[in-house]
């Protein structure tokens, strides 16, 4: 059982991922909005927002090859 958790998730994990991933996909919006009316000021942001977007691109990748 545990290994088919890692291999091939269930119907209801599915369903919690792609929901986590509009969540964030949400959040990364509300990022660029601040973003858009504030700026960036140091390096510490961006390399905040290659992490997350990174992130986010790896898991829609995972997700579509479900």
């Amino acid at each position: 059982m545990l290994v088919r958790l890692f291999t091939e998730p269930s119907a209801p994990w599915l369903a919690a991922s792609w929901g986590l991933l509009a969540l964030a996909a949400v959040l990364m919006a509300v990022g660029w909005s601040a973003v858009l009316r504030h700026g960036t000021r140091t390096g510490g942001a961006w390399a905040t927002c290659l992490l997350v977007h990174g992130a986010f691109v790896w898991n829609v990748i995972v997700l579509v090859r479900q």
